[in-house]
């Protein structure tokens, strides 16, 4: 499971610690909205934060996480 590998490495299962990870690969990290609280956190990693709606299969419009993926 994502919480078994990220504490193998001695990390929490947290959108920041994740966020840590991609910092090298990324510019923006996509939060969940239920995550939005922890948007300054994903920031201290270097990464700009982009908080939209993501659990489609819980009934989430899709639009806003596709505009955040997709380039304008």
């Amino acid at each position: 499971s994502r919480a078994a590998l990220l504490a193998a490495r001695g990390l929490a299962a947290d959108a920041p610690a994740v966020a840590g990870l991609y910092r090298d690969f990324c510019r923006r990290f996509v939060l969940d909205q239920a995550d939005a609280d922890r948007a300054d956190d994903v920031r201290r990693h270097g990464l700009e934060p982009v908080v939209v709606p993501t659990l489609l299969h819980r009934g989430a419009d899709p639009g806003p996480l596709l505009r955040a993926l997709l380039p304008g």
